[in-house]
């Protein structure tokens, strides 16, 4: 087994002239475009791509470099053992605007002028958001079961049977812990430690690893799922130790950069920081994780929750991992992680728009007939409209009453009511009935 390592040019066989050359060439501004968006690329991508005839890949490659070098950068306060700072571009072509549509966004807006959805509908939507990040989050990292599956699991509060449901659980709880509690705390190494041990309780070979830092005798490797190659070595504990200390400070604003860092950008640092340390022996990249969404609920952007990042992440789990590569092989250009960890920021907020805009046309459509002629409540409705399309799915009168955090009585009198109109249809399963979709869900849908 051996470290894996990027591609890298020797740039003294590039000849200096021709170097010049394509540095005046009116195509460079094209080229340079092309290397960033709409990803940031490294030379293993930037040679397939289309370039301007004339020059050739591995001189283009070297003025981009020149050029990336020269123009301003943001020194962040992650570092290596050897003392090399992690930077990152401070101009990306259409970063500005997509980051002052995520303050306007994930602020308040998104769906703050969403007339037809009620609180409960919003409430809903969380829980929705926070489910999606835990499933993926977990898979991320090795958790086998589906998202049917493991959403069924939360859903009805039933004990995890596998150590892969346990960690979604985990995940999950320590998500709504975030989100009720923890996003007022400033990060400290008492948070930490709760939270990593939230993540990871009864998933560790050794349980009394949850929640302990690493020693100094655990080596600590990431490695590929074959055990080919190691993609990163963690530094030294003792040196972890060090950085955390600097990490609470700038995760709580209390460490001065110089300089203006846009929260996006300052919870993308901490989730890379977090993973490059590896302060614990399993669990880094869940935390990694949770630690994003800490900062941007405790900076006020509370509908992230809506968002699961780790479920754009997880289509795209090696670009994930050469994201981090890139960052720490090439120059310590952390500009890769940023731009990986913000184009799938844009795909979850485009997917999310498209699925609330969705729940609100057919919201408002199939409400003004449950509501008008057969007068059900939101309850009621919501089910009727999950069981069309999960034809396929079973309710039991517990599983209504968890979901809706509503007692026996109320569940029973809604499911018989369904019952009754032929929404759905009741079976006996051993000691307990079960409802499933009736014909005139199809009927009225």
């Amino acid at each position: 087994m051996q470290l894996y390592k990027i591609e890298k040019m020797d740039f003294s066989k590039i000849d200096k002239e021709t170097l010049g050359k394509a540095l005046e060439r009116e195509a460079f501004s094209e080229v340079l475009v092309t290397s960033a968006y709409p990803e940031y690329l490294y030379w293993d991508k930037f040679k397939y791509k289309k370039l301007p005839e004339g020059t050739p890949a591995e001189v283009w490659w070297a003025a981009v470099k020149l050029f990336r070098d020269a123009i301003p950068r943001s020194k962040g306060p992650a570092k290596t053992e050897d003392g090399n700072v992690f930077s990152w571009l401070r101009f990306m072509p259409g970063l500005d605007e997509f980051l002052h549509i995520i303050d306007i966004k994930l602020g308040g807006s998104i769906i703050g002028n969403a007339k037809d959805l009620s609180e409960y509908k919003k409430g809903q939507l969380i829980i929705r958001g926070v489910m999606d990040e835990s499933i993926a989050s977990s898979q991320l990292e090795g958790a086998v079961t589906t998202r049917k599956v493991a959403k069924q699991m939360l859903r009805e509060k039933r004990k995890p049977k596998t150590t892969s449901e346990q960690m979604i659980l985990n995940n999950y709880e320590t998500m709504l812990f975030v989100e009720n509690e923890a996003k007022d705390r400033k990060l400290d190494e008492n948070l930490l430690l709760t939270l990593h041990s939230m993540l990871t309780t009864k998933t560790l070979e050794k349980e009394s690893d949850a929640g302990k830092l690493r020693d100094i005798s655990d080596e600590i490797e990431v490695r590929d799922h074959y055990n080919e190659w190691i993609y990163h070595v963690a530094p030294n504990i003792d040196f972890a130790k060090t950085e955390l200390d600097k990490l609470y400070d700038f995760a709580n604003d209390e460490l001065d950069l110089g300089g203006f860092i846009h929260p996006v950008i300052k919870a993308i640092v901490l989730h890379f920081w977090i993973g490059y340390l590896h302060p614990f022996v399993d669990g880094n990249g869940r935390l990694a994780r949770i630690i994003f969404y800490w900062y941007l609920l405790r900076k006020g952007y509370w509908q992230i929750s809506f968002l699961p990042l780790s479920k754009g992440i997880k289509s795209a789990a090696a670009q994930y991992k050469m994201a981090y590569v890139y960052s720490e092989q090439d120059n310590f250009d952390l500009t890769y992680f940023i731009d990986f960890n913000v184009r799938k920021l844009k795909v979850a907020l485009d997917e999310f728009e498209k699925y609330l805009k969705k729940e609100q046309a057919e919201s408002s459509l199939v409400s003004k007939v449950l509501v008008g002629k057969y007068n059900l409540n939101e309850r009621q409705i919501r089910l009727v409209r999950y069981l069309q399309s999960n034809k396929n799915e079973q309710v039991t009168i517990k599983n209504h009453m968890v979901v809706n955090n509503i007692t026996r009585i109320t569940a029973v009198k809604d499911l018989e009511g369904l019952t009754k109109l032929g929404f759905v249809i009741k079976n006996r399963s051993g000691k307990k009935n079960v409802y499933y979709a009736g014909n005139e869900i199809e009927k009225l849908l």
